[in-house]
């Protein structure tokens, strides 16, 4: 009986791969990505950077995190108040209450942000002491080497 991945060509690159071809690297890649996904985290406790391998974890926690823009505008609007609730928010950012409090969730669940509630309301205000954690992870010694590199004029 003829499958489907029979009757499809595949293209790869611009050429043409036979199906069985094309399965075997379907089936390569996934089993490369289970590996990885499986090594995820693991680590032999020694690290090349200094760094361990929590804090490393930590640090791409922190920049995943602010890898979206409603994050980092969330932070930045309370980098300028102190405190807002999500009506607030809301509104400056110009999205839904579901999709701003998906956000805040996530950045309260990183560390980086806490409520204060007063009656039915949330308001919400950066915790400094976290991202004080943070610059010290750059600023450590044995990152300044790295990072004056980086900065060097």
């Amino acid at each position: 009986m003829c499958g489907i991945r029979d009757r499809i060509p595949v293209v790869l690159w611009g050429h043409r791969l036979s199906s069985s071809f094309a399965l075997g690297i379907h089936t390569h890649m996934a089993a490369a990505s289970r590996s990885a996904r499986d090594n995820r985290g693991k680590s032999s406790g020694s690290s090349h950077s200094g760094i361990s391998p929590e804090t490393l974890r930590d640090m791409v926690g922190f920049f995943k995190i602010l890898g979206d823009e409603t994050r980092l505008k969330i932070i930045q609007f309370l980098l300028q108040q102190p405190e807002y609730n999500v009506s607030s928010m809301c509104a400056m950012l110009k999205q839904s209450q579901p999709a701003v409090s998906h956000h805040i969730s996530l950045l309260r669940m990183s560390g980086l942000i806490e409520l204060r509630r007063e009656g039915k309301n949330n308001y919400y205000h950066l915790v400094p002491k976290r991202f004080r954690e943070l610059r010290a992870i750059f600023d450590s010694q044995s990152n300044k080497v790295a990072m004056e590199r980086l900065f060097a004029d």
